[in-house]
C-alpha cells in the first residue's frame, strides 16, 4: 500500500517513511521561517540606521548650509570645484 503526504505532495512506501518525510519537511520549513525572520529583522535594522543617517545629514545641512566629505583629500575637492566652475571635465 502507498501512502500520500499532503505536506510533501509525494507517495511513500510505508507509514514510517511518510512520517519521517513529513518530520523532515516541517524541520526544513521551520529553518526557512527562522532565516526569513532574521533577514527581515536585519533589513529593518539597516533601514532604521539609514533613516537616522538621512535625518542627521539633513539637520546638519539645515544648520550649516552644506556638507563637505572630509574623507577626500583637499586637492580632490578643489579639482571638483574648479571643474564645476569652469565646466571642464577632469
Amino acid at each position: 500500500m502507498k501512502y500520500y503526504s499532503e505536506q510533501t505532495k509525494k507517495l511513500y512506501e510505508s507509514q514510517e517513511d511518510l512520517e519521517k518525510a513529513e518530520k523532515d519537511f516541517e524541520e526544513k520549513k521551520a529553518v526557512a521561517l527562522k532565516k526569513k525572520e532574521a533577514r527581515e529583522a536585519r533589513a529593518k535594522e539597516v533601514a532604521d540606521a539609514y533613516n537616522k543617517y538621512v535625518e542627521l545629514f539633513n539637520a546638519f545641512v539645515k544648520d550649516y548650509g552644506y556638507y563637505v566629505d572630509y574623507r577626500k583629500s583637499a586637492g580632490d575637492e578643489m579639482l571638483r570645484v574648479f571643474s564645476t566652475l569652469l565646466d571642464w571635465p577632469f
